[in-house]
């Protein structure tokens, strides 16, 4: 048997998350496209957004992962938190990043909500999946 020499992480593969200058209303949310990480255990997001008018401060924006346990109907009560993002009562264009998010072998996709029940935000998610790397030496 050939001896396996582990590396840190395999390439990233750019995922379509379905999420691009995509307006969220007030107190509420938006679901991306579908996402086969196919194999990959880790995935990490980057978040590009900007209010329109000034929201509350401190109101969150929170990012959300939904599965698809089954690989084909997605849960619509349980979701699993990533992580939130208190936003500052300005209009300014501002970026998030969430890494390392450990992933599930099932589908998934993207929940964004928008905390702020008065004011609307614009979102662009992308997204990338890898996995830890085993080469033969």
């Amino acid at each position: 048997m050939a001896a396996t020499h582990t590396f840190p992480w395999s390439t990233p593969n750019t995922r379509t998350t379905g999420i691009a200058a995509q307006a969220i209303a007030g107190a509420a949310a938006f679901v991306g496209s579908e996402i086969d990480a196919g194999g990959d255990t880790q995935l990490d997001i980057a978040l590009t957004y900007a209010y329109g008018t000034n929201p509350t401060a401190n109101v969150p924006l929170s990012v959300y992962l939904v599965y698809a346990a089954d690989g084909t109907n997605y849960d619509d009560v349980t979701f699993v938190f990533v992580g939130q993002i208190p936003v500052g009562a300005n209009t300014s264009t501002h970026y998030k990043s969430f890494v390392g998010v450990p992933i599930g072998a099932s589908k998934f996709k993207l929940r964004i909500l928008n905390g702020d029940a008065a004011q609307s935000v614009t979102v662009t998610a992308t997204a990338k999946t890898y996995r830890q790397a085993v080469e033969p030496v």
